[in-house]
């Protein structure tokens, strides 16, 4: 007797799907040092899941230019990004992703995400921009090739002072791997300069204050813009939307989820909640040295 309604039951869960029918979101970000963030970004995407209604699967990059390439192609739906990551990708003419949201640093925080230079105690230097005479003289090492503060910042300030090549301006030019190995090997004098995120410096003091001694500053750069959280444009708008309300209201309805992200990126440490932009944000940061040409050219060496 109850046959001929069978197709029915059928129709009506096609109609309604269920949870697990509903298309899978991929949340990803990448590698940094030994910390593949997984467990930095698995509360936010269990969040996800249930304010979206849908299954959110992580996954993580061991490069930020491995990120780029899924990102380009359209693997990866919701991202989380370095700002450098980000400028290079916004390159890109037919970037898929749109910008959705930023970590907001509160108003009052001083020193939270800045670039240091930093010298040898025997370089003959007291000032970065002495480097323009002198710097066939000495070793330099950036911290990592896909970092902000430990790259691209870097190689801004140096631009802006008239060291457009570092590769050909220094004596030689490598990358420390990370900010505290390249921190490290400055004080030991394996490299003469080095060029860091600037809260490697402060944890150095916190466990050894006598290595203040050890190192000298050349340059401290101002506040940079932290990365953004990124979305694939292909998302229904309303979806992406549903996402935007629920990324601004995190830190007040899953605070955990909040600071677990903010536990995985040292420069989000000051980061009060997520603020709505969009590419028009990091204009200032652009101009950040003064040389937009200078970026483009850096910008481009490393889109390569």
């Amino acid at each position: 007797m109850l046959r001929p309604f069978f197709p029915l039951i059928l129709l009506l869960f096609a109609a309604f799907p269920t949870y697990s029918q509903r298309a899978k979101l991929i949340l990803a970000t990448y590698t940094y040092a030994d910390n593949n963030r997984l467990a930095n970004i698995q509360p936010l995407a269990d969040h996800l899941a249930t304010q979206l209604d849908r299954p959110v699967q992580t996954r993580s990059y061991p490069t930020v230019r491995a990120f780029l390439a899924d990102l380009k192609a359209g693997k990866v739906d919701v991202a989380l990004i370095n700002t450098f990551g980000y400028l290079l990708l916004a390159t890109e003419r037919n970037n898929p992703m749109e910008t959705l949201a930023a970590m907001e640093v509160a108003p009052t925080t001083r020193d939270n995400y800045k670039t240091m230079l930093v010298a040898h105690p025997s370089v003959a230097v007291t000032d970065a921009r002495q480097l323009r005479e002198k710097a066939k003289a000495y070793r330099f090492l950036f911290a990592a090739e896909g970092s902000t503060s430990g790259n691209l910042v870097p190689r801004m300030y140096l631009n802006s002072i008239g060291i457009a090549d570092p590769e050909g301006a220094f004596k030689n030019v490598g990358y420390g791997g990370n900010h505290a190995a390249t921190l490290a090997q400055v004080v030991d004098g394996r490299a003469d300069l080095g060029a860091f995120g600037s809260e490697e410096y402060h944890k150095l003091l916190a466990r050894d204050p006598a290595a203040k001694d050890k190192i000298k500053i050349l340059w401290l750069s101002d506040e940079i813009t932290l990365g953004p959280l990124l979305v694939r444009q292909g998302l229904p708008a309303a979806l992406r939307e549903k996402l935007r309300t629920v990324l601004l209201n995190l830190h007040e309805t899953r605070p955990e989820a909040f600071n677990a992200v903010k536990a995985g990126w040292s420069e989000a440490k000051g980061a009060v909640r997520y603020r709505a932009v969009d590419d028009s944000y990091y204009d200032n940061f652009r101009n950040l040295m003064g040389k937009q040409a200078g970026l483009i050219a850096i910008l481009d060496r490393f889109a390569r």
